[in-house]
């Protein structure tokens, strides 16, 4: 135990009920199940994606030499991507 209980870092004190008092923990919740593998992006897409995102950069101040830049995508589900700039 931390002997913290009347202290000015506890953050609660002891009360006076019994330990076995306390309610038990509420049910879990269910969960939808995603799809955990999405359908892969079509080659339209991900240089579609990938031309934004270039195009995005290029358009920056970016004191990253040109040739470090570097854009990446993916799908995250069905109907969203990710794209990554750096």
């Amino acid at each position: 135990q931390q002997k913290r209980v009347g202290s000015e870092t506890a953050w609660i004190k002891k009360g006076d009920e019994p330990p076995l008092s306390v309610p038990p923990a509420p049910a879990l919740k269910e969960v939808a199940v995603v799809n955990p593998t999405p359908t892969p992006l079509s080659l339209e897409e991900r240089n579609d994606l990938l031309d934004y995102g270039n195009w995005l950069i290029n358009g920056l101040r970016c004191s990253l030499d040109t040739l470090r830049r570097e854009v990446n995508v993916t799908a995250l589900t069905d109907d969203k991507a990710l794209m990554m700039i750096s």
